[in-house]
Parts: structure tokens; C-alpha cells; sequence
């Protein structure tokens, strides 16, 4: 079934964040200059689907969703979380100021497709710390749009798509922190994976006209 709709609010911001929401084009917008984080639900510990589209004036700053946020700390130590992400951005320059894009995939090509880097992140706030556990590259086509998928709950690795195609473990570069997580028991993946979800961004403008989540009972 579906998730029942929430009020987004924002949970942790960067100076001068801000977040709207168009009742006409029921479209939330996020506008920061840094790490911001947009709360749009606490699903039930159970395996779920949830996709989301993105609308950005540039990937040069990476934005995505967040998943398995739990908030860390006491009252005197103020609030910090924990959390897990899948981000886009642009590839990282080279040297000569070139994107560092994948072989035959060029940064913009005539059919007016662009490279991206996708990530799986872990994060700590109370470190200040972001651990990128898995990253691959792929094309989109255009440039201010995409659509991210995520299963969790089902495997250790979370099944993630981008503007509907499957990216697998396979296409992945996973970091030794990833292991624990690919590793996970089965059976307490749905509790593993449990936590708040939302929107993150490091800074510019993210518009949100679609968001979906749907929890898998079989």
C-alpha cells in the first residue's frame, strides 16, 4: 500500500535554507547553500519501493534522497543523525578540466545526454562525516531532471534505479565500509534498513513535483 502523504519539513539546514511548497503545482522546492536535509516521511519497518524526482539547475552539487535516518545524541549534546543516501552529481574534473567520464561516455554528448556519478553515502553528523560506500557512473538524458529508485529492505545493497533503469551491484565500486551493509542478515534487513526518509542536497535549488513509496508485502 501506499505511504500516507506528510508535510515535509526540513530537519537539519545550512544557513539561509529555505523550503516551499506549491499548493497549484504541488511541487516542494529546497533552496540552500549547503548539507540540507528534507523530511518526508517515517515508513514502517518493512521492505518498500520509493521513488522520487529531482529537478536541478546543475548536478555540479550532489542531491538525492536520504534513507535509515535516526536521529543520534541527548538534549544536551544537541540534535545529530544518522543516515543513508543515494546522490547524483556531476563526474569529478580532471586535471586538464575535462569531466572525468567513464570510457566512451563523454561529459555531453550530440544526443544531448550527460554523464553522471551516482553514490551510496553513509553519514554521521555529529562527525561532520559522509563515507561514500559504493559509486558507479552512468548517461541521462538532459540534464535538470532525473528520477531515483530505491528498494530497501530486500537485499543488503539497496536496489536503486535511475530514471528507470537498474543500476546492479555489479556496475558498482563498493569501499571496504560498505561490506557491513552488503553483508547484513537477511532477515532483519526491513529493521536494519528502518528510519525516516527525505530529500538531501549540498547546496543550490531542488524541486520535488513527484514522490512515491510503496511497501512490498510479498
Amino acid at each position: 500500500r501506499d505511504l500516507a502523504p506528510v508535510k515535509p519539513f526540513l530537519i537539519r539546514v545550512s544557513p539561509d535554507t529555505s523550503a516551499s511548497f506549491s499548493t497549484d503545482e504541488q511541487v516542494v522546492t529546497l533552496v540552500s547553500e549547503d548539507l540540507a536535509l528534507l523530511h518526508l516521511g517515517n515508513p514502517l519497518a518493512v521492505a518498500y519501493r520509493w521513488q522520487t524526482t529531482l529537478q536541478r539547475p546543475s548536478w555540479q552539487d550532489s542531491a538525492g534522497i536520504f534513507f535509515r535516518l535516526r536521529k543520534t545524541g541527548d538534549a544536551t549534546e544537541g540534535s545529530s543523525f544518522t543516515f543513508q543516501s543515494i546522490e547524483v552529481h556531476e563526474p569529478p574534473a580532471t586535471p586538464d578540466g575535462t569531466m572525468n567520464a567513464p570510457p566512451n561516455e563523454n561529459a555531453a554528448d550530440s544526443n544531448g545526454s550527460s554523464s553522471v556519478a551516482v553514490i551510496w553515502c553513509a553519514y554521521d553528523t555529529k562527525q561532520q562525516d559522509r563515507v561514500v560506500l559504493a559509486e558507479t557512473s552512468t548517461q541521462i538524458s538532459g540534464h535538470d531532471e532525473v528520477t531515483l529508485e530505491v528498494i530497501v529492505g530486500r537485499s543488503g545493497f539497496p536496489e536503486i534505479y535511475l530514471n528507470g533503469e537498474h543500476l546492479p551491484p555489479s556496475k558498482w565500486t563498493l569501499s571496504r565500509e560498505a561490506r557491513d551493509f552488503v553483508a547484513a542478515n537477511l532477515e532483519q534487513l526491513p529493521v536494519f534498513y528502518s528510519g525516516r526518509i527525505g530529500i538531501v542536497q549540498h547546496g543550490q535549488r531542488t524541486s520535488i513535483p513527484n514522490s512515491k513509496l510503496m511497501y512490498l508485502t510479498d
